[in-house]
């Protein structure tokens, strides 16, 4: 039960991450893509 709870609230706090960063990301991997191509 404890794992499961901390392995919720880890998922919890990336979606809240992603939230106010997924600008960022989509910037780095748009990045990412024009490099490898």
């Amino acid at each position: 039960m404890g794992k499961s709870s901390q392995t919720t609230v880890v998922l919890t706090l990336m979606v809240l991450w992603a939230k106010h960063h997924w600008l960022l990301f989509f910037r780095y991997f748009r990045c990412k893509l024009m490099l490898m191509s």
